[in-house]
């Protein structure tokens, strides 16, 4: 995955953060991506590049394919902030 996808993940997960029900959802995938065979930080540090390497692997065409509404919730949230 191109560094322009990482960013275009993160982008919507800080705009879903107020929509717990998709926030939910993408960190459920995220969560067992990152904890996958029991894998455990005992620190921030790796737990921070493991989920960054996990995005990485993160399917683009599979997170709008989970939330086929996702670009009209992400408006409606960004149009209350404004």
């Amino acid at each position: 995955m191109k560094m322009g996808c990482i960013s275009y993940i993160k982008n919507i997960i800080l705009k879903i953060v107020h929509n717990r029900v998709l926030f939910k959802t993408l960190w459920s995938l995220l969560d067992d991506m990152v904890y996958a065979e029991g894998w455990e930080a005992r620190t921030i540090n790796p737990l921070k590049r493991r989920i960054l390497k996990k995005l990485k692997d993160v399917d683009v065409k599979v997170v709008p394919a989970m939330f086929p509404d996702m670009r009209t919730q992400c408006r409606k949230i960004a149009d209350k902030e404004h």
